[in-house]
């Protein structure tokens, strides 16, 4: 496997996912983006999490996922599971 992408990388691909997946939310995304602030309600969080599953090829407990406030969270989670995978 490839080596780990810094943040910086993670955060530009999660950019991405979030414009593919909620084309509404705010062009400023950035580590301290509250995930309230993006409007999405559960079918949006839902359908996102399967789309970064599939992206970054780990799985994102539910029970992860829900405690994620920030994209910064989201971004740790994404870089321990890539390391725990070996990647």
């Amino acid at each position: 496997m490839s080596e780990l992408p810094p943040s910086t990388l993670v955060l530009s691909e999660l950019r991405s996912s979030f414009q593919r997946q909620l084309p509404e939310s705010p062009g400023g995304i950035s580590a301290d983006t509250l995930f309230t602030e993006l409007g999405t309600d559960s079918l949006d969080t839902v359908e996102l999490v399967i789309q970064l599953e599939e992206e970054f090829d780990i799985n994102i407990l539910d029970t992860a996922a829900e405690g994620f406030r920030t994209i910064g969270d989201l971004i740790r989670y994404l870089e321990e599971q890539r390391r725990r995978k070996g990647g």
